[in-house]
């Protein structure tokens, strides 16, 4: 008698979420397409939804559980999403101008071509997302994972990345001039090709990361940890390296011209040449491989002189000569 009982409680149980899943799934169809601007909807759980094209614009969903759910094309722009679930949800070519996704997980989500322009994404997980090609101009990314996350051809201008975790992310190509990643982690990052111009990378720990052809050219990098990186045709330009650790750096082709080398560890930095050198501003109290340090010493050794010596003043002839 007890076990049907037990039999009969199970089949209703099963029966009640049945339906119940019917309910949800045959609600959440309909969603597809719909306006729920202003809607208010903290806490709700819409986890696998059809969202696609939906108008969430500046609608409350504090919290909400929207795991792979589908909302490519949604306009989420103005919306309070702080706090919710995005993990694996496809949010490819959604419209997320100034939404606040704050402490948002948003682990292995699509959000290739999105418009992130000027959201709050402080704290938020991206770790492995895919944010290929996406729109994140003066987004806030303060102390955000973005590690693993692929972000080639993304625009970050004006983004601030502050001490935000960009280890072994994908930044090929991309747009980061006047950002602020003050504090970030770009340990092993790929930023080749990316456009880094009026940013400042003082400090930043770049070990081991990809800058082969990066546009560094003036760029703010005292005292940056770019042991084992590749610059490999990196323009360096009138770039600020000074005190930086250049051990193992590939900087074939690099270019120096201008650069601020004053107290630079490039002791064993790989394919660095002399012609590469003496276009410097100044190499004073740089620490070089003995051989190179005898070149420049012997044909210019103002570039090793201290505060005070022309070391800026370089005759063109004598360059050609040493070229």
């Amino acid at each position: 008698m007890k076990l049907r009982k037990v039999v009969f409680l199970f089949c209703m149980i099963c029966c009640i979420i049945g339906c119940k899943e019917k309910f949800n799934n045959k609600y959440q169809k309909k969603l597809a397409g719909k306006n729920l601007s202003d809607a208010n909807l903290p806490d709700k759980n819409l986890s696998k939804a059809d969202l696609s094209g939906v108008d969430f614009s500046r609608a409350n969903l504090l919290r909400i559980n929207l795991t792979k759910a589908n909302l490519s094309g949604a306009n989420l722009s103005g919306a309070n999403l702080s706090g919710a679930n995005l993990i694996k949800a496809d949010l490819s070519g959604a419209y997320l101008f100034g939404a606040n996704l704050s402490n948002t997980e948003l682990i292995k989500t699509i959000l290739i071509r999105a418009d992130l322009s000027e959201a709050n994404l402080s704290g938020a997980c991206l770790s492995k997302a895919d944010l290929s090609g996406a729109d994140l101009s003066g987004a806030c990314l303060s102390k955000a994972d973005l590690s693993g996350a692929n972000l080639s051809k993304a625009d970050l201008s004006k983004a601030d990345l502050s001490k935000a975790d960009l280890s072994g992310a994908n930044l090929s190509k991309a747009n980061l001039s006047k950002a602020n990643p003050s504090g970030a982690n770009l340990i092993n990052a790929d930023l080749s090709g990316a456009s880094l111009s009026g940013v400042s990378l003082s400090g930043a720990d770049l070990c081991g990361a990809n800058l082969a052809g990066a546009d560094l050219a003036g760029v703010s990098l005292c005292g940056a940890n770019l042991a084992g990186a590749n610059l490999i045709k990196a323009d360096l330009a009138g770039a600020d390296l000074a005190e930086a650790f250049l051990i193992e750096t590939d900087l074939c082709g690099a270019n120096l011209c201008g650069a601020n080398l004053i107290g630079a560890d490039l002791f064993g930095a790989k394919n660095l040449t002399f012609n590469q050198l003496f276009k410097a501003q100044t190499l004073y109290k740089a620490n070089l491989d003995s051989e190179l340090e005898q070149q420049v010493r012997e044909k210019y050794p103002h570039l090793l002189g201290g505060p005070g010596t022309p070391y800026f003043i370089i005759d063109k002839n004598q360059r050609k000569k040493a070229m």
